[in-house]
C-alpha cells in the first residue's frame, strides 16, 4: 500500500508536502493488532519518505509531454496561485501587497475602480487562494492569509 501512496504523492504533492510511513517490526505485525502493545511503542518508527516528481507516469498521462509536467510539479503552490489570477485580479493582489493596510475603498482609488469591484475581485482571489492552498480560514482572517501568500510566508 505504501508503494501506491508514494506513486500518488509523486504525481500530486508540491514542494512543501511530506510523505510518512510507519515501520513496524515483523514480530509486532504478526500479532495482528492495530496498535502496538504497551511497552513496544518505541520499536515502531515513523519514517519520512523522499518525494520526487514522477518520471514515468506523467509521460503516459500527457502522451509524452513530460517536460511540461515536470516543470509544473516543480512550480510552487504560490506561483501556481498567482498564475491562475486574471490580469485584473493580479493587479488587485499586487496593489494589496504594496499597500497591505489599505481598505477596499483605498485600493479602489489607487486602481481607479469602485470599492464594490475591488470586493468582487478579492472574493474571486480568495476562492482561488483557498483552492490552491486548501485553507480553512474564517472570513476575518482571509485578507491576512492572502497577504501571507503574497509575501511568500506560506
Amino acid at each position: 500500500m505504501s508503494i501506491y501512496a508514494a506513486l500518488a504523492a509523486e504525481l500530486l504533492f508540491g514542494e512543501h508536502d511530506r510523505l510518512w510511513t510507519i515501520h513496524t517490526p515483523k514480530d509486532l505485525m504478526q500479532l495482528g493488532l492495530f496498535h502496538a502493545p504497551a511497552g513496544t511503542q518505541g520499536r515502531v518508527q515513523i519514517i519520512q519518505l523522499p518525494v520526487r516528481p514522477s518520471r514515468l507516469l506523467p509521460g503516459v498521462l500527457a502522451g509524452g509531454d513530460t517536460q511540461h509536467l515536470l516543470e509544473r510539479s516543480r512550480t510552487s503552490p504560490r506561483q501556481m496561485f498567482l498564475g491562475a489570477l486574471t490580469e485584473a485580479e493580479g493587479k488587485v493582489a499586487e496593489t494589496l501587497h504594496q499597500h497591505p493596510y489599505a481598505s477596499n475603498e483605498e485600493l479602489g482609488r489607487i486602481l481607479g475602480k469602485s470599492p464594490k469591484t475591488i470586493e468582487n475581485q478579492l472574493r474571486m482571489i480568495y476562492g482561488k487562494l483557498f483552492t490552491y492552498f486548501d485553507l480553512n480560514v474564517e472570513d476575518k482572517r482571509k485578507r491576512q492569509a492572502l497577504l501571507d501568500v503574497l509575501a511568500g510566508r506560506v
